[in-house]
């Protein structure tokens, strides 16, 4: 077959990119060839706002170490290290809050473009393709039901960009002891994301000997003998490059240690051995990467049928590799699979539904593979049907055991017929002449690639550019100036879905720049979450807090002194007067885990000697399957709430409260140990409670009490306490103490980097059983000063320069051998 010239692969691969972006917007209407954004799930309520927060942190720099909108208070760099720091992040910074919804689609859609681009080179350069298919395989890659699945995660596509990059880099290194590729590479995956980097990172130091076993013909006892100094060369510098990022890379490290996910049992990795279940091998098929079926987890390892088959038969077709490459395609396939390798590939994360998302991985090693039958020429038409035929047949013993499908039924189901039907018509082609098969294979496969792209986005959440711009200039508008004091804005009842939007606002402190209450992100420390599961605050997950569950104590403790109010699309500001960041308590707080309203009762004594909540007398209670309904009586005036305790996240299980009747209404879906707030009640007023939900286990275990507003006025103003100011990464503020033996407790979330002086005097702050901080006071004046100085970073700076210095004597003795030879 006639070579093509290389730039005309390259621009033959760029333009079907585009005509397949421009075709997916055409169908939906998507701008520019339409009104609608994309506008789903975690795009929306996570790297939009982050990206927002990117924006800020360039022109504010001490925000990079720490910031106060991120959730009550936390450090940042582990979060710009998982979301922010891809190196084309830099590209949205000239744009206005207006065009971000734009920037942020053709962030996407350039991404898939330079994935593609990426992945013709390696094809080009080391698979010596330089045909028709050449373009052809790089968009079934950048177009994979990995990119399905995750391109609006728009932080882990620049895996798919990298990747080509490094194997082919590596591959020079191990054949011509070239590094450069594979150095520069490596470095700008590690920087733009550490969680893909690490699944990378493991694939090439299987890979290393992969491909030298397979160019040299050695076995691996062999390989580990006789080219170990090769094999140490490269372990070397590729700790080098992670050397080069540990000002980064350690601070994250302990950062993510001391989240929800840094939770790990070895015995996880074991129970079950696989959680992959039996309909999850759908995922070969068409139609099975598509938003609707995102959350039920299944492997998608699509990248078009008609190159799955080829791929299949270049791998069991007899060649001189065939039992390596066979052996390295079912260890990719269970480090997938299999929970034990599989949790070493998600970093150890325990997460929800086990997603699977290194199958990348497998795709394009699928795609060298069929790249070298192509090459050698065993790509037989009778073998090609055969395992067309075997595909149908086994996509049609899954359909068989349809009845035991779980809730995504139709999709699958759908999705398993369309594979039948597509490998039949696959196999029929199969008998037409080879010219013909070629351009058959070519456009073919594209349409098919292309069909599976549209699907993608059935059902995909939506915006329109009016919308967006209406909500952000109504939430605009009503936000306080923000001030150089500790203070915070709770967002909670503010709903956007008025606005024509699919947002959750948990992160709405980063969006709009001002200091809030909850956060949406993997890096949330564990005293974020302990604070709010303490208190009564809503908590889905280890990674969402939210403030709904608030009380008069809440607000004071935490300085909330605005809330945003909502009616119809008007918004508003409701200012609570609660502007003080540091008290004095007289003893310290011993809290219960498992129940908020006695946690407030013991801070309020903690702070005046006194409880906040009352008892309520229950008249009458009856628990059905469904429902707790409950008859209370007030034994003192207050706001009445009522404690639930967790039940399994699902549609069907989850809390709706109603007061004599009517349904008290809820921002959120709740589903997890909460305070309620159902409305003033008067002493010795009767009202009917009852609560709705599939757990009946759980009803029983319903708390009901009431908030002594007045008890709380008269009481917390009798306690000493103080604003905070906040100068960057400095804090001050003044306490009196009364006697000696009582506690500063400050409106800030422990964290081991804040350093502490009073009255010019060094202490060690503590961590309260909250997660807030605490400080010794004297008696008489104490001025309390907070730095946060983050050891790590500094540590870090110091490993990387000698990382540099390394990295340059071993250029300046590569470029000294190679003068003398």
């Amino acid at each position: 077959m006639k070579k093509i010239k290389k730039a005309h692969l390259y621009w033959m691969t760029f333009s079907f990119s585009i005509i397949f972006i421009l075709g997916i917007m055409f169908v939906y209407h998507i701008y520019p060839l339409g009104k609608d954004f994309f506008f789903p799930g975690d795009l929306a309520s996570q790297y939009m706002p982050f990206i927002q927060e990117f924006k800020q942190l360039i022109q504010d720099p001490t925000q990079w170490l720490y910031s106060f909108h991120n959730g009550l208070g936390s450090g940042m760099l582990s979060l710009i290290s998982y979301y922010i720091a891809s190196p084309l992040n830099f590209l949205l910074l000239f744009l206005k809050e207006n065009q971000l919804l734009g920037g942020v689609l053709f962030l996407i859609a350039l991404k898939l473009i330079l994935a593609s681009l990426t992945m013709s080179y390696y094809l080009i350069t080391q698979k010596k393709m330089q045909s028709f298919s050449t373009p052809l395989l790089s968009i079934c890659y950048s177009f994979c039901g990995f990119s399905a699945l995750y391109f609006y995660n728009t932080l882990w596509m620049d895996v798919l960009i990298w990747l080509p990059l490094i194997i082919a880099g590596l591959e020079r290194y191990i054949t011509e002891n070239k590094k450069g590729l594979y150095q520069w590479s490596l470095f700008f995956l590690l920087l733009s994301n550490y969680y893909m980097a690490w699944m990378v990172c493991l694939f090439i130091f299987f890979y290393f000997f992969y491909y030298r076993m397979k160019t040299t013909h050695q076995s691996l006892k062999e390989v580990i003998i006789k080219d170990y100094r090769l094999f140490f060369s490269f372990l070397f510098h590729s700790v080098l490059l992670v050397l080069l990022l540990s000002w980064l890379y350690l601070p994250t490290i302990v950062s993510m240690l001391s989240t929800g996910k840094g939770n790990f049992e070895f015995q996880s990795l074991i129970e079950p051995l696989t959680q992959t279940k039996w309909y999850g091998w759908a995922g070969f098929g068409f139609g099975m990467s598509n938003y609707e079926m995102r959350l039920s987890h299944i492997p998608s390892f699509y990248f078009g049928l008609l190159p799955l088959a080829l791929s299949l038969t270049s791998l069991f077709t007899r060649h001189q590799t065939r039992k390596l490459d066979i052996g390295f395609f079912f260890l990719l396939l269970a480090c997938v699979v299999l929970t034990p390798l599989a949790m070493v590939f998600q970093l150890f994360q325990e997460t929800a539904g086990f997603p699977f998302r290194s199958t990348y991985l497998i795709v394009f090693f699928l795609i060298g593979i069929l790249c070298e039958g192509i090459q050698d020429q065993r790509l037989e038409k009778r073998k090609v049907q055969f395992t067309l035929l075997a595909m149908a047949v086994f996509f049609s013993g899954l359909y068989l055991f349809r009845d035991h499908l779980d809730a995504t039924q139709p999709y699958l189901a759908q999705g398993l017929i369309s594979s039948v039907i597509l490998c039949g018509i696959w196999f029929l082609l199969c008998s037409l002449s080879l010219r013909s098969l070629f351009f058959v294979f070519i456009f073919g496969s594209l349409i098919e690639v292309w069909g599976q792209s549209v699907m993608t986005l059935q059902d995909i959440p939506m915006v329109t550019q009016k919308d967006m711009q209406t909500f952000c200039r109504t939430y605009q508008k009503a936000l306080p100036k923000e001030n150089d004091y500790l203070t915070r804005i709770d967002n909670t009842w503010v709903d956007e879905k008025k606005f024509g939007l699919e947002l959750t606002g948990y992160n709405n402190g980063m969006w709009f720049n001002y200091r809030g209450t909850s956060a949406y992100t993997s890096t949330l420390s564990t005293e974020n979450l302990q604070l709010a599961k303490s208190l009564g605050l809503y908590s889905w997950n280890e990674r969402r807090i939210s403030y709904f569950g608030s009380t008069p104590l809440t607000d004071t403790l935490l300085a909330v002194n605005h809330r945003l109010v909502q009616k119809g699309q008007a918004i508003t500001t409701q200012r609570l007067k609660n502007d003080n960041g540091a008290f004095v308590l007289t003893k310290d707080i011993s809290l219960n885990k498992k129940d908020a309203i006695t946690n407030q009762n013991q801070i309020a004594t903690a702070l005046f000697q006194a409880s906040v909540f009352d008892a309520v007398t229950i008249q009458k209670q009856k628990i059905t399957d469904s429902s707790n309904q409950t008859e209370i009586q007030a034994q003192k005036d207050g706001l009445l709430y009522i404690e639930l305790p967790p039940i399994a996240v699902s549609e069907s299980r989850q809390y709706h409260v109603f007061r004599n009747g009517k349904e008290i209404p809820l921002p959120l879906e709740i589903c997890n140990t909460t305070l309620i707030p159902c409305g003033n009640i008067r002493q010795g007023e009767k009202i009917q409670i009852r609560i709705d939900s599939k757990e009946n286990t759980h009803l029983k275990e319903v708390k009901f009490a009431t908030f002594n507003v007045n008890r709380w006025k008269q009481k917390i103003d009798s306690v000493p306490k103080q604003k905070v100011k906040i100068n960057h990464l400095t804090l001050t503020t003044s306490l009196q103490g009364r006697k000696k033996g009582e506690i500063a407790l400050l409106s800030v979330l422990y964290d081991k980097d804040w350093q502490a002086t009073i009255n010019g005097k060094k202490v060690i702050p503590k961590e309260s059983e909250l997660g807030l901080m605490e400080l010794p006071l004297e008696k008489g004046k104490n001025e309390i000063t907070l730095h946060y100085v983050p050891k790590l970073f500094y540590f870090g700076v110091i490993l990387s320069s000698f990382a540099v210095v390394i990295e340059g004597i071993c250029l300046y003795y590569n470029k000294k051998n190679k003068h003398r030879d």
